[in-house]
Formats: C-alpha cells, structure tokens, sequence
C-alpha cells in the first residue's frame, strides 16, 4: 500500500516552516511528496505566488510535485474556499488559479486540492471541466484521466490539533485503504517527535511513501 506525503499551503509566508518540514521528511528518507501550492494567499497581492521569485525557484528546484491548493484558501468556522460555491464562482477561481501557477512555473497544474479536501458537487464539476487530472475530496481521490475514484485515508489534518489528530490516526491506520498524509506550517509550532512518530509507524506497517504523480501512475 502507498501512503501519499504532501505539504499543505505552500505560500511565501510559510517558507521557514516549509524548510522545517521539508528536512524532517529528508531526513526520514522520504524523498518523494507533494508541494501544495496557494495562489494567493487570504486574497492579499503581497502572498500572490507569481510575484515572489525566491519561493517559486526554491520550490522549482527541489523538483517535487506541485500542486494547486485552492485560490485564497480562506475559512469561515466549518465553511471552506470551495465548500459551498457555486460552479461559475468556482471556474473563475481555478482558472486565476491556474494562470497565477503558469505564470510562477511555467506550467499548469495536474491536480487540485480544496483547502480542508471539501468542495460542493458543482466546484468537483468545475474542476474536472477545467482540465485537470485528479483531485481530492472527502477522503476520495478522482482520477480524472482514468475516470477513477479510490477510497483513502486522511491520517493527518494538522493544525493546533495535530498531537491529538496524530494519535487519533495512528489507532486508525489500517493497510487496506491508500493514506493521504498532510503536514501544515502550523505542525511545526510542536514537537517534530510527534510528526516522526506518525511517519515511522507508516512505514512499519509496510506503507511506501509517495506523492500524488507517483501515486496515480501506478
């Protein structure tokens, strides 16, 4: 089974605790996860992606996967970016989304992940409609490519929460679902001992570490 490593809100904001947990992964021989891109962060032009050079080489160079991460990735109490939006709403988003990423990378995005993995019917169809090839919601992943929808795991939210959402994940782990694994920049506020607990107990139970490119290609 294969366990799906991604870095959530990469953002210019963020790039010391991104680092932080870039080297732990390093260091537990992970070398293959996901870079989870926000455009532009709570809608402020100074965290627009396209405009910060240093981040977008830094996150060219390492040579992992990047992947779009909502636009603004605003919440509200339990409401998300894409959790109650409306199809048009949503396409407008992705596509200033999409060119923001073109424009930082030279290139457009493969998948897409809402913020919190929660969008309605309508921003799914908009997704798909938009051209990508996967992405993730409610524990699901879709295929797009293949027209494929595999169940998973989500063993990790993070977050202030994150020691008692990892202990919560390592009773759940069980070995016949994929896992999605998710690190914020928050996590780092506590111990790195708790994340590498999360990490080693995967890999005991014979998971390979992987990203969502590696993941669906095989």
């Amino acid at each position: 089974m294969q366990a799906i490593v991604a870095i959530h809100d990469a953002s210019p904001i963020y790039q010391k605790q991104i680092n932080k947990i870039k080297e732990l992964l390093e260091k537990e021989g992970i070398k293959k996860f996901s870079y989870l891109v926000i455009p532009k962060l709570r809608n402020k032009e100074s965290l627009r992606i396209d405009m910060d050079k240093k981040f977008c080489s830094f996150l060219k160079e390492d040579g992992k996967e990047l992947v779009l991460h909502g636009f603004t990735h605003w919440k509200r109490l339990s409401e998300n970016e894409f959790s109650r939006i409306k199809y048009d709403s949503a396409m407008e988003k992705l596509e200033a989304g999409k060119q923001m990423f073109q424009k930082a990378f030279g290139r457009e995005p493969e998948g897409f992940m809402p913020p919190m993995w929660m969008m309605s019917k309508q921003a799914l169809k908009a997704v798909k409609d938009s051209g990508f090839r996967y992405t993730s919601h409610y524990g699901t992943i879709h295929d797009f490519k293949r027209d494929e929808l595999i169940k998973t795991s989500i063993v990790l939210n993070g977050g202030i929460l994150l020691t008692a959402s990892v202990l919560k994940s390592i009773v759940r782990i069980k070995t016949e679902k994929p896992l999605q694994i998710a690190f914020h920049p928050k996590d780092t506020l506590l111990r790195t001992q708790i994340m590498k607990k999360l990490l080693r107990t995967v890999k005991r139970k014979g998971y390979e570490f992987t990203d969502y490119r590696g993941f669906l290609g095989n």
